[in-house]
């Protein structure tokens, strides 16, 4: 929601958004949204090196293949219409849906249908090198020792590429530091590490504090962002840190179950459906800043959880019902 109203603010301009922006505590949180997609990226560190330690290389890019896809396909066919009739048109939607949908606009130079899809195209980055990473050294990540030493290598090599000038760093750097946001993964992984390593002092836990505080100072002190940044950024590590730690009561599980699922869609449907629910508001019900923000955050999370439950899991299920079946007949041949 951080990203989402900020982008809102972005269409409304400052004028019309500042009652928003002097909301106390969540004013600057809206502000600052564009911050949000840091914090996104240090939780997709925290969750995808759990997640590859249960997969083999083929079985994690499939796994991150369907979490993505059906999402985005459903996304983009909603987005292709409703950006078209209530935002702007197009100058080539089709190639601008397809080059969308399989994230290669940026190579093509087509205009992308959503502006978040760049966040994307940083992830799957993320994704192919983990999956090379478990198909070349799968042992490293059996421990929290061989991860920080993955880590610690990962950073040596992004310092070696940035110290020369050979025409294959340029080419490599973009992919090895994830367009220099690579600290915020490494961060991510360093809290997860954190959430699962017991208590005292042990040669394990020294390797894993070190590496953790290495990331924590490049992204306090090596990028220029306000303190008051840096202060949600700890706290949202802290939360990510010992979020496994907490017991939630049945009906705050339930309600993160909902959010979680609508988080996806609304990152992919904000710029479009969300400011489309909020021009109709504005038009038809009434002029107060605070009341269209509010309604329009509450219309797209109800429309990205139906969307997720009677589109996207159903489509998730099939695929992974026929990927299953394929390995099986591999399998069996």
């Amino acid at each position: 929601m951080m990203v989402a109203t900020s982008h809102w603010g972005l269409e409304f301009g400052r004028e019309r958004y500042q009652q928003i922006y002097d909301f106390p505590v969540l004013g600057h949180l809206v502000k600052n949204g564009g911050f949000g997609v840091n914090i996104f990226f240090a939780i997709s560190g925290f969750v995808i090196f759990g997640a590859a330690q249960k997969y083999n290389s083929t079985d994690f890019l499939f796994a991150r293949f369907n979490r993505l896809f059906p999402g985005l396909l459903i996304s983009m066919l909603i987005v292709l219409p409703v950006g078209s009739y209530f935002i702007s048109s197009y100058e080539s939607p089709f190639d601008s849906f397809f080059n969308s949908l399989f994230l290669t606009y940026q190579l093509t130079g087509v205009e992308p249908l959503a502006s978040p899809l760049w966040t994307l195209v940083i992830e799957i980055k993320f994704y192919v090198g983990v999956a090379l990473v478990l198909l070349v050294f799968p042992r490293l990540f059996k421990s929290a020792k061989g991860i920080s030493l993955l880590l610690a290598s990962w950073e040596l090599a992004i310092i070696i590429l940035r110290e020369t000038n050979l025409p294959i760093s340029t080419f490599l750097l973009p992919y090895l530091s994830l367009n220099e946001y690579s600290d915020f993964f490494a961060l991510g992984i360093c809290c997860s590490l954190l959430s699962k390593t017991k208590y005292g002092f042990s040669q394990e836990n020294l390797f894993v504090s070190l590496v953790s505080l290495y990331f924590i100072n490049e992204i306090f002190l090596g990028h220029d962002y306000s303190s008051r940044l840096k202060i949600y950024l700890m706290i949202s590590s802290i939360v990510i840190i010992f979020s496994q730690r907490f017991i939630l009561s049945r009906k705050l599980q339930k309600l993160s179950y909902w959010l979680g699922l609508s988080s996806y869609l609304i990152y992919l449907l904000h710029t479009h459906l969300g400011m489309a629910f909020i021009l109709q508001l504005q038009s038809r019900v009434t002029d107060n800043i605070y009341f269209i923000v509010g309604m329009g955050m509450v219309l797209i999370t109800i429309t990205c959880i139906l969307l997720a439950i009677f589109i996207e899991i159903p489509a998730q299920k099939l695929l992974k019902k026929q990927y299953l079946r394929i390995r099986t007949n591999t399998h069996l041949r």
